[in-house]
């Protein structure tokens, strides 16, 4: 992997003239990673695990995790900053904040990035929680070659598209806790990944009692409801909404009580939690498929970016053909989807296709009589507009028309 190890020592000595300056480390890599294809050309995986066979000592391995999901392997480490390989199959992160200056390098495979912003509330209880509203900014496409860089303003969450994902990525080494580094939440929930030692332990306890004590779990559960802090309460709440609503009325209960300590802030976690939970099955239908064309749309369905950024980014993925022949293959796929909940017949598909070119629900129904025809559809109009209407809101399609 000597590549890796010139790709270094040159960002080493640019960086060094710039006197270790952070904010022009990303500029530095982007620059190196752009002037020479050598970093892609001259990488396989076949190369990879030949060397990874022979080699006899690498870099220092520090736990460099980058909101990445794994521990990436260290091909270069200078004391201010690491290249590191990424090998993801199935990367789905949260929705983060930077920790440090990062430059990714695609090797093998496509990644897609959802950039978002965060507008917090006036309303301010600490740094470690916020809430307010989380906004979609924009959607990358990254396929090999392509180069993407954070900086520690930058929210962002990662996918990868493809069997196997392999990325470079360069990252500064310090680990910035001058500010909380959040984890965020649909529509608009910012928590501080750091929890302190003595709530994470009444965390721990009160999962504990859920699965052996029922009666110790409702008292802990309640107390810390009505004296512990806004974050602890955050996370109380997030323990009783996991899915399987096992705890739903004592959820319900607890979410009154701390409301009427907190205020309109309650509300807005439990929002999140319920969209935490559609979050989850939408990834279940992404993890299931083995068809490319719906692991990228089930990816966009998690994402939520509406119709033009759909259209932009399946092109982007599939050049060779129309982005509304891949979405009308996905959409037919419906009418003999397995679940129930998702199964669609074959109007509802008709309207998605229409609704998807960009036409209109009343143009689309009007359409529709037009391929069928008869006294009985003209006379079904009203409800068939209602039908096309209620698509536009459907927990799958809602986010991408």
């Amino acid at each position: 992997m000597r590549v890796f190890q010139e790709l270094g020592e040159r960002i080493q000595r640019e960086w060094h003239a710039q006197h270790y300056n952070e904010k022009c480390f990303s500029g530095i890599v982007e620059q190196a990673l752009r002037q020479s294809d050598d970093w892609v050309r001259q990488f396989s995986v076949e190369e990879y695990v030949t060397w990874l066979q022979t080699v006899e000592r690498l870099p220092p391995q520090g736990d460099f995790k980058v909101g990445l999901g794994h521990t990436p392997l260290i091909v270069f480490e200078s004391g201010r900053f690491f290249l590191g390989l990424y090998f993801w199959h199935e990367l789905v992160t949260n929705i983060n904040s930077a920790s440090a200056y990062d430059v990714y390098g695609v090797l093998q495979g496509t990644l897609l990035e959802a950039r978002y912003a965060f507008e917090p509330s006036p309303v301010h209880f600490n740094t470690h929680l916020q809430w307010g509203t989380l906004s979609l900014t924009d959607v990358r496409h990254l396929p090999a070659g392509a180069v993407a860089a954070t900086d520690l303003h930058a929210i962002h969450s990662m996918y990868s598209l493809e069997g196997l994902t392999v990325a470079l990525v360069a990252s500064t080494n310090a680990f910035m806790r001058l500010r909380p580094v959040y984890a965020y939440r649909l529509p608009g929930v910012a928590a501080d990944a750091f929890r302190d030692p003595l709530a994470a332990r009444r965390l721990q306890t009160l999962a504990v009692l859920a699965e052996t004590d029922t009666a110790q779990h409702l008292r802990l559960t309640l107390t810390l409801v009505r004296t512990a802090d806004l974050d602890t309460v955050y996370r109380v709440l997030e323990h009783l909404a996991r899915p399987g609503r096992r705890f739903a009325a004592l959820a319900t209960q607890a979410a009154e009580l701390a409301r009427e300590r907190f205020g309109e802030v309650i509300p807005a976690f439990m929002q999140s939690f319920e969209s935490h939970a559609r979050e989850q099955w939408v990834l279940d239908e992404r993890r299931s498929t083995t068809d490319p064309a719906a692991k990228l749309l089930w990816t966009l369905v998690h994402v939520r970016p509406g119709r033009e950024r759909v259209l932009k980014t399946v092109a982007a993925h599939f050049p060779d053909r129309s982005p509304q022949e891949v979405i009308a293959g996905w959409l037919d796929g419906f009418s003999s989807h397995p679940r129930d909940e998702l199964r669609l017949d074959e109007v509802s598909v008709f309207l998605l296709k229409r609704l998807f070119e960009g036409r209109a629900p009343e143009e689309a129904v009007r359409l529709l009589a037009q391929v069928y025809g008869g006294q009985e559809l003209e006379e079904a109009v009203p409800r068939v507009l209602e039908q096309c209407l209620s698509l536009r809101k459907h927990g799958v399609f809602s986010g991408l028309l």
